[in-house]
């Protein structure tokens, strides 16, 4: 007995959303994947319950501490081949592999997952540090974290929860230089959790002088002059800004419908009557 044609399509695509997801960010949360899916909590359940079934998803507990874990999903061998577009050759590396997890990268990487979310919720296209670098062929260092498409440009996302050395900025600014050159990239994002983080990276990466650009035949110099941050942009993650809205969005909804129901002498139930 066949189902509704519409909701099969409609369960087609969301497995198809979060099967992509996965590919292209090898692993992720429950909760990240159910923002991807949209659907109830019981629903969502289902569909990792019957994907993992399948072979096409696998789960790994990580241990943050001795009694804290984090379920985590990832995507299968079988499930790189299932998702992978026609016009792509499947990678294998893409595959989730437990024993190459390392726990000390999965919040960074997890914040990368989070600014997707927020680009798709935008209606915007992000691609991953895989989908991108291996779609253009860029070879050599990798500077970018994913790339953000608005208006035709490319945008390259630094995900940064912690500031690096000085030095270390400035070899990653002799890359985005090249590559902006090269209009691999038109402008550059580095996203911080927080005020206060933005604004230190910023001044300190901005305090940057010069850069050391090395030749064909020899290293030269180049003075950094404010035509040149003119392509670097020092913005808090819109993830929790969004959430923020939406949270304050809920209370204030919450708000009006208890100060409606009191308007209409309609009783209300709190949480600690309802216990």
């Amino acid at each position: 007995m066949m189902g509704n044609p519409k909701l099969v399509a409609m369960g087609q695509r969301t497995r198809q959303a979060v099967l992509s997801f996965l590919l292209a960010h090898g692993y992720s949360t429950s909760a990240i994947l159910q923002c991807v899916s949209g659907l109830s909590q019981s629903a969502h359940w289902h569909l990792l319950h019957k994907l993992e079934k399948e072979g096409l998803i696998l789960h790994y507990d990580a241990w943050i501490d001795s009694d804290v874990k984090i379920r985590l999903y990832g995507i299968t061998i079988l499930g790189v081949h299932d998702v992978t577009p026609e016009n792509r050759v499947p990678n294998d590396y893409r595959r989730f592999e437990p024993s190459k997890f390392r726990l000390g990268y999965m919040q960074h990487h997890l914040e990368i997952q989070r600014f997707h979310l927020w680009a798709m919720r935008q209606g915007l296209t992000f691609h991953s540090e895989k989908d991108f670098y291996e779609a253009h062929k860029v070879e050599g260092d990798k500077c970018a974290d994913g790339v953000l498409e608005v208006k035709g440009k490319r945008i390259a996302i630094e995900i940064e929860r912690t500031p690096k050395s000085q030095k270390r900025y400035s070899e990653i600014l002799v890359n985005y230089f090249r590559e902006l050159q090269n209009e691999t990239f038109h402008k550059v994002w580095y996203i911080m959790p927080n005020e206060k983080l933005k604004s230190s990276i910023m001044r300190l990466i901005t305090s940057i002088k010069t850069i050391r650009v090395k030749g064909a035949l020899s290293t030269s110099a180049l003075a950094l002059t404010p035509e040149h941050w003119q392509y670097f942009e020092f913005l808090v993650h819109p993830y929790y800004e969004l959430e923020r809205q939406q949270k304050e969005s809920k209370v204030a909804k919450s708000q009006n419908k208890k100060q409606s129901a009191n308007q209409q002498g309609v009783p209300t139930c709190t949480a600690q009557q309802a216990k």
